[in-house]
């Protein structure tokens, strides 16, 4: 998916529709390997992942957090606290799931 400054994910792997704001959450497994050759990055172990947001109204692509070791799902949960949302991001190397708000 090309973004507007030069940001484009060579393999996304899961995404989520925020339902508060027009934007669109989506996780890349790795910058370094495109889908077919995925398993290398596991073998490899390098933390090249991102977590991104497609902002349909400008139709620009923001990086929100870099350097996480092959994500691969998300989820958005509700933040209480703020008007926004939290993303739960599984990382399936090594089962387990982060939160960023």
């Amino acid at each position: 998916m090309p973004g507007r400054r030069g940001i484009c994910s060579a393999s996304p792997a899961s995404y989520e529709i925020a339902p508060r704001a027009p934007q669109v959450y989506f996780t890349e497994t790795s910058r370094k390997f495109q889908r077919r050759t995925i398993f290398l990055a596991a073998f490899e172990g390098t933390s090249t992942g991102r977590l991104l947001a497609f902002h349909p109204r400008n139709r620009s692509v923001e990086v929100l957090v870099d350097g996480l070791l092959m994500p691969n799902g998300i989820a958005l949960e509700p933040n209480a606290d703020a008007n926004a949302d939290s993303a739960l991001v599984f990382s399936c190397d090594q089962g387990r799931l982060c939160r960023f708000d």
